[in-house]
């Protein structure tokens, strides 16, 4: 599935987590995959935590780091296919 600026993405209701220090850890009980987050991954965790456009999550991001456009984009757009991958996160229906 295409992720783009217009996608609403949210955290799918299965996984578990829980944060230890600087990073917090996923764990899909469907899939059994185990998956560590900190940084901006861990911020981008956060932000799905409700339904957000891509357009909003690449706007927080800018105003909370130092990163160019083009890059934050590319980044935050594969992180969350990854993410709708592993089965923790969904593309809502527009």
């Amino acid at each position: 599935m295409q992720i783009d600026r217009t996608s609403i993405v949210a955290r799918n209701p299965g996984p578990v987590e829980a944060d230890l220090a600087d990073q917090t850890v996923l764990l899909s009980i469907e899939s059994g995959s185990y998956f560590a987050v900190s940084g901006p991954a861990r911020r981008i965790w956060q932000l799905v935590g409700e339904p957000i456009s891509v357009s909003e999550v690449l706007d927080t991001l800018m105003d909370e780091y130092d990163v160019a456009p083009a890059t934050c984009e590319a980044e935050v757009r594969e992180f969350l296919a990854t993410l709708v991958g592993k089965g923790l996160v969904r593309v809502c229906p527009r």
